[in-house]
């Protein structure tokens, strides 16, 4: 912890921040060897509330995961954590409420298989087509299917994202993704 707050103060130290740099309070001007910063971080080191908003869940395209705790464009990863949530709350109870119904849904979703493919793009526009199959708890088997068109502002990131997305009960005979 000592090298990369160290690195931090260098960066922060750039003639680049100088407009946006503010007096240093913590750790203080007096806080300047290894050993210095070494005790700060010891005496003022602490854990409070759980880190939240990091990874917004919702639909839209700045969503780290959707509604499902599933993480876009990775599949088999899900965020179960406080990051998700989007306002800091005194406990940890609706954290483990997070990791518990992403435990549920993940119960639900057995044997994910997930195919996507590139159909074009142009300029900062890219279309993909989608299907996964999973079945639930019951044994009950799921394709979903669909497209997608991303949208990317000027410094790469997606600005825009649109789905169409269906649902459709299988029989296990009928699965196409193995």
């Amino acid at each position: 912890m000592p090298a990369s707050s160290s690195v931090a103060a260098a960066i922060a130290e750039q003639p680049a921040f100088s407009p946006y740099r503010g007096e240093r309070h913590l750790p203080g001007p007096d806080v300047t060897t290894p050993e210095a910063l070494e005790n700060f971080i010891r005496d003022y080191t602490m854990t409070i509330y759980h880190p939240v908003g990091t990874c917004k869940m919702s639909h839209d395209a700045l969503a780290v995961v959707d509604d499902a705790l599933r993480v876009r464009g990775i599949a088999g990863l899900r965020v179960a954590d406080a990051s998700i949530m989007a306002i800091i709350i005194n406990s940890n109870v609706p954290t483990i409420v997070i990791g518990g119904k992403c435990a549920d849904m993940q119960l639900q979703e057995v044997d994910y298989k997930l195919k996507k493919e590139l159909w074009g793009f142009r300029e900062n526009h890219m279309a993909v087509r989608f299907e996964y199959e999973y079945h639930d708890a019951a044994g009950q088997w799921w394709r979903a299917y669909g497209n997608e068109l991303w949208e990317f502002a000027p410094n790469g990131l997606m600005q825009r994202r649109f789905a169409s997305i269906n649902d459709l009960a299988i029989r296990e005979d009928e699965r196409q993704l193995r």
